[in-house]
């Protein structure tokens, strides 16, 4: 009986712990974005959707929708390429 309720209490820590720490790392591999821009309809505010990409107008480059640098209005993939502007 002892057994039991020793296995069952390491089970019940140990649970605890793993509950926490996946909370944590998906925090941590889910970037932020604004927080009055949604990724998706319905989707979390302030959370990227994975699976959007968006083509650099400047160097035509793929990178996460979301994560990229904006100015007037239209995402780049870094700041460099902000300041450069869309390619002709």
């Amino acid at each position: 009986m002892r057994f039991l309720l020793f296995t069952a209490v390491v089970f019940g820590i140990f649970y605890f712990f793993y509950n926490k720490l996946r909370r944590f790392l998906a925090q941590i591999f889910q970037p932020l974005t604004e927080e009055d821009n949604t990724a998706q309809p319905g989707g979390a505010p302030g959370r990227i959707n994975k699976g959007e990409m968006k083509q650099c107008p400047a160097c035509g480059v793929y990178f996460p929708a979301g994560t990229g640098e904006k100015s007037g209005g239209t995402e780049y993939c870094s700041a460099e390429c902000a300041r450069k502007g869309p390619a002709e």
